[in-house]
């Protein structure tokens, strides 16, 4: 719990600090600006990172989230494959 008090605290900070939208893509932005024209390189890297691992970590809780809900009902056998999806499709919508 500190370490999310602590972090939103900092990003609270750097929010002040730095006024512009982006988040943490114009913070990486700014940060990289005394670099020339690599300075662009990190707030790139970080914004194709996360265009890649946060749909495929919300995927993962989803499919962990169907996998324990599904078994309340089906306690001895595997879900059918349908309502696994349809369960995980769910998560994954919800905002």
């Amino acid at each position: 719990m500190m370490g999310i008090g602590a972090a939103g605290l900092c990003e609270a900070e750097l929010g002040a600090l730095l006024p512009a939208s982006g988040g943490d893509y114009a913070f990486f932005l700014a940060a990289g600006k005394p670099f020339g024209p690599f300075g662009d390189v990190p707030a790139f890297l970080y914004s194709w990172a996360f265009f890649l691992v946060d749909p495929a970590a919300t995927t993962v809780q989803g499919l962990t989230f169907s996998a324990y809900v599904l078994s309340l009902p089906y306690p001895h056998c595997k879900p059918p494959y349908i309502i696994n999806v349809l369960v995980t499709a769910l998560y994954i919508s919800e905002p």
